[in-house]
């Protein structure tokens, strides 16, 4: 049962990276902002990543800079939720007192990286760039934390990993973009 309830968390975390390499990959008309998604995703940590992500959002190939930060916001919010909901799931069912402690830290730290993304979402409306570049960079903290936990054993679930790479990479491209702006 344990196992059974581990793949389908993983089917529901991986969903969206699989729907960004699905999309990425299909055959679409040369975007004409090309030149921007390049810039942009050249300075980012994970350049293939950037790309794959922000091309799988439609609204990508006609955004601006601002446009490719709230679609980065928004993908970064998505992942902290449906990660958070995960967590907390985890945590109820996890009878190991190692890995509820770790539970419950991931789950601050998710709950916390969540009130930052909707505080970059303010911010980009408000064009305080400072304060979105010190949001994304607060979200990438609270990734780190809750990955910091996984460095001792029990190895808690790759699920929550996965989640952390894609949430960091995500506020990485959030905080590069605000150089940007």
């Amino acid at each position: 049962m344990a196992s059974r309830t581990s793949f389908l968390f993983t089917i529901f975390l991986a969903f969206p990276l699989l729907m960004i390499t699905h999309l990425s990959a299909r055959p679409r008309a040369k975007a004409a902002n090309h030149d921007l998604l390049n810039t942009v995703c050249s300075t980012t940590q994970n350049p293939s990543f950037c790309l794959k992500a922000l091309k799988s959002d439609p609204r990508s190939a006609t955004a601006d800079v601002r446009g490719l930060a709230k679609i980065s916001i928004d993908m970064a919010r998505a992942i902290a939720l449906r990660t958070f909901g995960i967590i907390g799931s985890l945590d109820k069912r996890e009878t190991n007192p190692q890995l509820k402690k770790r539970y419950a830290l991931c789950s601050v730290s998710y709950d916390n990286a969540i009130g930052y993304a909707e505080a970059a979402e303010g911010s980009l409306g408000t064009q305080d760039y400072q304060s979105l570049s010190i949001q994304a960079s607060a979200v990438m903290s609270e990734v780190d934390e809750c990955e910091e936990s996984f460095k001792t054993p029990p190895p808690g679930s790759s699920t929550i990993r996965l989640a952390n790479r894609m949430l960091d990479n995500l506020s990485d491209i959030i905080y590069e973009i605000t150089f940007l702006l």
